[in-house]
């Protein structure tokens, strides 16, 4: 074929209600996935739904301006997109702004580079480079979830300048569509190659060039989705309806499947799983598209879905910061109080959703013509509350501080731990802290009684190991402490081996994390292992209101009690009595004191045993 390019019937096209559905059950997944990581861990792949669906709208659009009329496009384009996302995202921010300067805490940290990155839709980059985590944040960003409104506004930036060029320079369909596979595929290259399961995959997440496939795949779809349905009904002939009812269900549950079973920073995700999702999303939204979507929505009970699907933005918008304001106020860990907290949650994120549609983004949508008020008196209370909001608002971004409690009380225990590191090396005595690898099968001999307990202990732990580590270090002086932010269980056996085999792992090994994701089944029993003989082990039980957390405490204890020559440090219960947490997880001086006995006494009561 030689047609410049496949082009719509009309510039304007009718709301497609089964593409609404499909937005509704993207945002559900989205909301779910934050709201309860456990019960839907594959609902981040409803942002990969609304990529797919905005490639292919965009391309339909683009498609029909160039067919019909270059004069313009860009510009009425680009308007297009403005209208339909600035004016309920300066709403968001400025109101969330308001909110964090209110309630103080880690959500008014650092809105400056937040507001800046969001309103320049640099999100993402700004993220990858703090190194920002999206997976194992403890104190995530209120406008973290703009990372994605920022790929999409920079592919909207990029993607119609690409195909102007592909319309003039390449003249075959076929080509065309070759040459957007090829960019789908760079990308999906791009992040399998990238990933690796000892790195936290953010990068690959939030860059446009490893996660922008899914929005190329989508307008793949538009542009080769037309004579995709046209090949397929001639080959179906009279049973095209019919295989229609059958792909679409079978779409929609291979996609709530992946919603209810893909890990975010699994192998298969970044292999090809969430590829494998924006691929068959796109077929089944150019299945949708070439159907009766009027006559199929009303024989389907879609409304609720519908309905969500056409205030999916401003879900997507106000969800996350509702999320992080009652994450700071209401800190659980108890299912019932999970559970309550995210319908409080929901509720108040579908209720700022309906007021944005309503009052925002549907009157802007429609245009808006700005007329002197016949009573102005009436609008002088609405006009005096928005002035109160952006004042508060522009107030918290200018006196946004750059560091929360709980950083500033990690940067103290970092420094305490380079310090103690520095004084170790230079004045370590090799016959106490590195002994000679024993044999196999030989006991390591016990320590000299005047050796003090804590230059007989290396500790590994997380973040609220390095807030606590200036009451370890007084309280155990001599503790060799191996702890930084982020840290993970399954990190440890490959620690342990290495400090092993250098002569530098102590008598008692304390294993004191879970505050950022369980331990995957077996990993107790390597870190034994990998220690060899002559060493005990102390287990600290894990406290943050994270779902994981509960299952990690259940393996720690379940192990402990299997295990002769390990102890555990009840964390979790004595956390009860910290009045001092910064954000609900790390302690400040008293609790750290508090952190630090607990840990003392379990390893009195394990060096008292035979």
């Amino acid at each position: 074929m030689n047609a410049p390019l496949a082009t719509t019937d009309a510039v304007a096209r009718e709301r497609n209600l089964l593409l609404d559905a499909l937005r509704g059950i993207a945002v559900s997944g989205v909301v779910g996935y934050h709201i309860w990581p456990g019960a839907l861990p594959g609902g981040f792949l409803g942002v990969d739904v609304f990529f797919v669906i905005s490639g292919y709208l965009i391309t339909v659009g683009l498609s029909a301006d160039l067919g019909a009329s270059r004069a313009g496009t860009f510009r009425r384009f680009w308007a297009r997109r403005a209208r339909r996302i600035l004016p309920a995202l300066l709403v968001m921010v400025t109101v969330s702004c308001a909110v964090a300067g209110v309630l103080g805490g880690p959500s008014a940290v650092r809105l400056r580079e937040q507001v800046a990155s969001g309103l320049t839709f640099t999100t993402n980059w700004h993220q990858i480079g703090t190194g920002e985590s999206y997976f194992v944040s403890l104190n995530p960003p209120i406008f973290q979830h703009l990372w994605s409104l920022a790929i999409e506004e920079q592919f909207y930036l990029l993607w119609p300048l690409l195909l102007l060029l592909l319309v003039r320079f390449v003249r075959r369909d076929r080509l065309r569509w070759m040459v957007v596979a090829g960019l789908a595929v760079a990308s999906v290259v791009a992040m399998a190659v990238g990933y690796s399961g000892s790195v936290d995959p953010s990068r690959l997440y939030f860059g446009t060039d490893t996660h922008g496939f899914s929005l190329v795949l989508g307008a793949l779809a538009a542009l080769a989705g037309g004579p995709f349905v046209r090949f397929v009904s001639t080959r179906l002939e009279g049973r095209r309806a019919a295989a229609a009812r059958v792909s679409v269900p079978l779409g929609l549950a291979l996609l709530l499947v992946a919603f209810a079973s893909m890990s975010d920073t699994g192998a298969f995700a970044y292999r090809g799983g969430i590829a494998a999702i924006a691929a068959m999303t796109g077929v089944l939204i150019v299945v949708l598209d070439s159907v009766d979507h009027q006559r199929v929505a009303k024989a389907l009970p879609l409304a609720p879905l519908v309905w969500l699907g056409e205030r999916s933005y401003g879900l997507y918008l106000w969800h996350w910061p509702v999320v992080v304001f009652f994450s700071e106020r209401w800190v659980t860990s108890s299912g019932p109080a999970l559970a309550m907290r995210g319908l409080m949650v929901l509720a108040t994120s579908v209720l700022f959703a309906s007021l944005s549609w309503k009052y925002v983004e549907k009157p802007v949508l429609r245009g808006i013509r700005i007329a002197w008020p016949e009573r102005p008196d009436r609008w002088l209370v609405p006009a005096m509350m928005v002035t109160v909001v952006v004042a508060i608002g522009l107030h918290a971004v200018v006196d946004s501080p750059r560091k929360t409690v709980a950083e500033d009380s990690i940067a103290a225990g970092a420094d305490a731990i380079l310090r103690s590191q520095q004084t170790d090396l230079a004045s370590e005595d090799p016959s106490v802290t590195r002994p000679a690898e024993p044999a196999p099968g030989v006991q390591v001999p016990a320590p000299v009684k005047d050796v003090p307990l804590g230059q007989q202990i290396t500790l590994f732990g997380d973040s609220v190991a390095v807030a606590s580590a200036p009451a370890l270090l007084k309280d155990l002086a001599g503790i060799s402490i191996r702890a930084k932010v982020g840290a993970q269980v399954w990190d440890v056996v490959d620690q342990v081996k290495r400090l092993r085999e250098a002569g530098r792992l102590r008598k008692y090994v304390v294993i004191a994390l879970g505050a950022n994701g369980a331990a995957p089944r077996g990993t107790f029993p390597q870190i034994v292992d990998a220690a060899g003989p002559g060493h005990r082990f102390v287990f600290v039980t894990a406290h943050a209101p994270r779902p994981w957390v509960r299952p990690y405490n259940q393996s720690v204890r379940a192990f402990v009690a299997a295990h002769p020559g390990c102890a555990l440090a009840d964390w979790r219960s004595a956390s009860r009595r910290v009045s001092d947490f910064a954000d609900g997880i790390h302690p400040g001086p008293r609790g750290g004191g508090i952190y630090a006995d607990v840990i003392r006494r379990a390893v009195r009561n394990l060096a008292a045993q035979p």
